[in-house]
């Protein structure tokens, strides 16, 4: 559920450019490389480790323990298996990489008016990945990308009153497939691009565009799976401190949206993956139980049942 928007705590750090966050940890690329933050204190956050890659980096994106940096003619492989020690695992050069996205073994990206303007990295192999130029005859102006189910999303200023997507099903064969067409409203370009599974958003100017790409329906009975992951079943937990709970869900249409409870009450739902929230077991308790329950867009339901701790 949206909340007010309050600030916890803040770091000093030399001019963030970009930032990817995987639980606990924010990785930040700033004006001379990566920085990665602890934020498991809220109020306290801590930069704990950091990489220095000779220049600004414009972007990050994340996937697993592989975090992929861009500098804009360079792209940095790094290694954050331990996030208070990243290590360069290999790089290369590229031409004007503005934005990228992961999925799987690619990186997909917004290369402005270098080329076709879309690029792709091999990171196969990720003491040597490869850049190359699908499209050299789809020209895009990409200044934005982001990767959704299948379909990569370009804002691009090539496209205008538009918002073109390519299509990912195929690893390493990016297919170019069409462009949402919003030029009834006004001539603009976006700087911008998010989506979901029905919805591509950008803004321009001073309008936001939101446009409904595709429409899913669920007329199916088949309910979503949900399993419990963090904390780890039969740890036992501490009084009076935060825990992160986290849960994996997922459907045959798509999940819309899992529900967190702490002794039977609803304490936290979640529409987006990763299905998380940040618990804080009271003082003086000597047990808690955790459930999710995960909702698809039929309202059909899984659980993960009750699931014990005991607290100390």
């Amino acid at each position: 559920m949206p909340q007010k928007i309050v600030e916890k705590g803040s770091v000093a750090l030399a001019n963030g450019n970009a930032l990817a966050v995987a639980e606990d940890y924010v990785f930040v690329g700033d004006d001379a490389g990566v920085r990665v933050v602890e934020v498991s204190t809220r109020s306290a956050p801590e930069v704990v480790g950091g990489l220095d890659l000779g220049g600004a980096i414009k972007d990050v994106a994340l996937e697993g323990d592989q975090l992929v940096a861009v500098s804009g003619d360079e792209v940095f492989v790094i290694d954050v298996a331990s996030p208070a020690a990243p290590s360069l695992v290999g790089q290369t050069e590229a031409n004007s990489i503005k934005q990228l996205a992961l999925r799987g073994d690619h990186a997909y990206a917004a290369a402005g008016s270098s080329g076709s303007g879309f690029a792709m990295v091999d990171l196969t192999d990720p003491a040597n990945p490869v850049v190359t130029d699908p499209f050299s005859s789809r020209n895009f102006v990409g200044d934005d990308i982001v990767i959704f189910d299948d379909f990569a999303f370009i804002a691009d200023r090539l496209f205008v009153s538009a918002i073109p997507y390519v299509n990912l099903e195929i690893a390493g064969d990016p297919r170019f497939q069409g462009a949402i067409d919003m030029s009834q409203y006004r001539d603009d370009d976006c700087g911008r691009v998010d989506a979901d599974g029905q919805l591509a958003v950008c803004p321009s100017g001073d309008r936001l565009y939101i446009t409904q790409y595709r429409q899913l329906a669920d007329n199916q009975e088949n309910p979503p799976t949900v399993e419990w992951r963090q904390p780890e079943p039969g740890t036992q937990l501490n009084a009076d401190r935060p825990y992160r709970l986290r849960a994996e869900a997922s459907d045959d249409v798509r999940v819309a949206q899992v529900d967190f409870y702490a002794n039977g009450e609803l304490v936290h739902s979640d529409t987006s993956r990763p299905y998380t929230y940040v618990h804080h077991v009271p003082e003086g308790a000597e047990k808690i139980d955790f459930r999710a329950n995960a909702l698809d867009l039929a309202s059909n339901s899984g659980s993960t049942g009750q699931i014990s701790f005991n607290v100390a």
